[in-house]
């Protein structure tokens, strides 16, 4: 029996209209139908009756595209499908943008009882759908009003962790009026050996947005008792008109019950939508033809993508490969293959670029590989086969269609027994460049006629093979700042060991010297005049200065070499700071210089070789009375940071003070901060250096502050060790 069918006609030519209309009998309808052809008609003649709207794309004083416009302006929802004589693709694809349900030419309307149908099926699958979303909203209506009397217990946090909903049961439950739950922030209320739970379980749901999740924890109840709770939880900050995660703990049967419903109601759509999807690709099948265009688009979107993929895979492997290239150039032959194929061989140009080596080849073929490998066993000239002439000319060699003979007459002869084998219909090499310089070829080819490469395809294999040739660059200039590293320290050691030995030479003869000034001055070989006495005085005094120059080079010199050894003891710390202050108290007092000390009395001892720890502080405190004008002060200060578990040994002044530009000047060997100070000061600016070094052995660090003609502070900072080796207690001294 014929299908009833209301049909508008816009339509200027009758004897179209006929024809549309005999189509549509023949299909199986029975139309009852009007024609107009002009807007103010097909404006009188709309009406939410109407079952389709079948239109020509272009009339005299009217068009479909206005027609669609008009039809969406009055809200109706009429199936609208294009039947012209003419039209392209272009205005085709804008009708359906607007909402042509389909379109066809007038000479193909064989297809037009199956284009009727599907527009018809859309229809009612779109009615039915929008049935469902009135019954979900209705859901919703009846689950909200159930939560507000419901004897369970409701509560919402927002994004910021507050509460912002508390339902009416929360006062029988918790013994909280809901206006007093609103704002706080119930980690607040959450037992603290259950906070961790709780917190892990709200940091999985805020991973997966819609997730729900059931745990149990305590809450404080009003009065000040704790309450166990159980707690169904949802992640609903997603959900329009909720915006927060809901806690629905002990009874939450009626939500259940609902969200049942609405899970039913969803599954029957789905299965009723599942079950049109199925009749409407029968009824497309018809369609497939015209998708085959698009199909090839998507193609070639995909090639670009996976090219990109690849390039994106070949950089991060770059980024990774430092010196070690094979597995760079494995991934680069893989993908030639894998994108490019059939064969892909990468060789390298030496560095006297006379001969060149095969340093990775893949085939889609395992027995490809193998053929590969027996040509290239070793090395071969430069200038031979066509790999050779892009060597020598840093041009790529592009040819889309490889004549056999062409082949033949250029390659090594002993790749002939690869042609005869597989074959080359397609040949593509690019160089390996960087900086403007070739340093090898990337190659690729395919077997089989009826792919032939393309620009395309040359600008993908130049981009990896560039990517190649950078990494080649890279690994030659990590190669040689290696070699220059290598090199300076082999210097550096050469140079320490012989500041040791030439230490060692001088420190003998000067100990002599040393001694028979000391047998001298003790009149052991006759008496002495007052100017002998004197110029032996200037002897000594000048030799124990260049003792201490020399003691100095050869400390700096075995530390260098890494021969210092300390011999760390229990140091008492008081103790030590003394001797050293009555060391230098002769210096200090010479120059009308105040000293005072100040020992933090939780740090008795300390973990360190007390000869070494004693130099550090002579050369710091020596220094400090060295450019301390008359009349000034230098201290000593040592204080425990228990919570660090370090001591400070810090030694200050109120000498001339340091500029801002010289301070990362000051712990090099040999540095006077310029050459009036120099000459105002002696000293060859070795004890800095020393302390720093002698530090570092120990753990610690030295640090300094100064302002210029004010003064300075030199800290060191040393591990608090216990006899044991421990760190020291991170507990402050007792007050006494």
């Amino acid at each position: 029996m014929p299908t009833p069918l209301h049909v508008l006609l816009l339509e200027d030519q009758p004897a179209d209209a006929q024809l549309v209309l005999h189509a549509l009998r023949r299909d199986g309808f029975a139309p009852v139908w009007r024609r107009v052809d002009t807007e103010a008609n097909f404006l009188a003649a709309l009406d939410p009756s109407l079952d389709l709207i079948l239109a020509d794309y272009a009339l005299p004083q009217f068009d479909a595209l206005r027609a669609l416009e008009l039809l969406r302006a009055r809200g109706l929802d009429i199936p609208f499908i294009i039947v012209s004589g003419t039209i392209g693709e272009d205005s085709a694809v804008v009708a359906m943008q607007r909402g042509a349900a389909d379109y066809l030419l007038k000479d193909r309307l064989g297809r037009l009882g199956a284009a009727v149908e599907r527009a018809l099926q859309q229809r009612r699958l779109l009615a039915e759908k929008l049935g469902a979303d009135q019954l979900l909203r209705d859901s919703e209506q009846r689950f909200r009003a159930l939560t507000e009397h419901a004897p369970d217990g409701i509560t919402l946090i927002d994004g910021s962790g507050r509460l912002s909903y508390a339902s009416p049961s929360s006062q029988h439950i918790l013994g909280y009026d809901p206006g007093e739950m609103l704002g706080r922030d119930p980690a607040e209320l959450t037992h603290p050996d259950d906070l961790p739970l709780l917190v892990g379980v709200l940091y999985e749901l805020m991973q997966q947005p819609g997730r729900t999740s059931t745990a149990q924890y305590r809450f404080r109840h009003k009065n000040g008792s704790w309450r166990w709770i159980e707690s169904t939880i949802s992640n609903l900050l997603a959900e329009p008109g909720v915006g927060g995660v809901a806690f629905n703990y002990r009874d939450i049967t009626e939500r259940k019950q609902a969200e049942a419903q609405i899970a039913q109601l969803n599954a029957d759509l789905e299965r009723r939508v599942l079950e049109r999807t199925a009749d409407l690709g029968r009824i497309n099948a018809d369609l497939q033809a015209e998708i085959a265009e698009r199909a090839q688009l998507e193609r070639q979107v995909q090639r670009h993508a996976d090219n990109a993929t690849a390039l994106a895979d070949i950089s991060r492997s770059l980024a990774e490969a430092g010196y070690e290239l094979q597995p760079l150039f494995d991934l680069i032959v893989d993908h030639s293959v894998r994108m490019l194929g059939d064969a892909s061989i990468l060789t390298t140009l030496s560095d006297d670029r006379q001969s060149m080596q095969v340093m990775a080849l893949g085939h889609a073929q395992p027995e490809g590989v193998a053929f590969l490998r027996s040509l290239f066993p070793l090395p071969y000239p430069a200038g031979e086969g066509m790999a050779g002439r892009v060597v020598q000319t840093g041009q790529p060699l592009l040819m889309p269609v490889v004549p056999p003979e062409q082949v033949r007459a250029q390659i090594q002869p002993g790749y002939a027994a690869y042609l005869d084998r597989f074959g080359i219909a397609s040949l593509l090499i690019v160089p390996l460049r960087s900086r403007g310089r070739i340093l090898g070829t990337l190659g690729v080819s395919r077997d089989q006629p009826g792919r032939e490469y393309t620009d395309q395809d040359q600008t993908f294999l130049q981009n990896m093979a560039d990517r190649a040739g950078l990494a080649i660059e890279n690994a030659r200039l990590f190669a040689s700042e290696q070699q220059a590293r290598a090199e300076a320290e082999r210097a550096n050691r050469a140079k320490d060991e012989f500041l040791a030995s030439m230490s060692h030479e001088l420190r003998t003869p000067l100990n002599a010297v040393l001694g028979f000034a000391e047998a001298l001055q003790e009149e052991v070989y006759g008496p002495l005049n007052d100017r002998q006495s004197a110029s032996l005085r200037s002897i000594e005094t000048s030799g124990r200065h260049l003792l201490d120059l020399i003691n100095d080079i050869l400390d700096l010199a075995k530390i260098g070499a890494g021969a210092l050894v300390l011999e760390p003891e229990q140091a008492p710390v008081a103790a030590l700071c003394a001797d050293c202050l009555r060391m230098i108290a002769p210096a200090a007092l010479g120059k009308q210089l105040r000293m005072t000390s100040q020992l933090d009395p939780a740090v008795g001892a300390l973990l360190a070789d007390v000869r070494r720890l004693k130099q550090m502080l002579i050369n710091l405190l020596s220094n400090a009375v060295k450019f301390t004008p008359a009349g000034g002060a230098i201290g000593l200060e040592v204080a425990g940071d228990p919570v660090r578990q370090v001591v400070e040994l810090t030694v200050w002044d109120t000498g001339i003070g340091i500029a801002p530009q010289d301070l990362g000047r000051l712990f090099q060997p040999f540095a006077q901060l310029d050459s009036r100070l120099a000459r105002q000061y002696n000293g060859a600016g070795l004890g800095l250096m020393l302390v720093a070094r002698m530090a570092e052995l120990h753990g610690g660090s030295v640090r300094v502050a100064s302002e210029l003609g004010v003064g300075s502070r030199f800290t060191i900072e040393l591990p608090w060790r216990t006899p044991s080796g421990d760190r020291a207690a991170a507990e402050p001294p007792a007050a006494g």
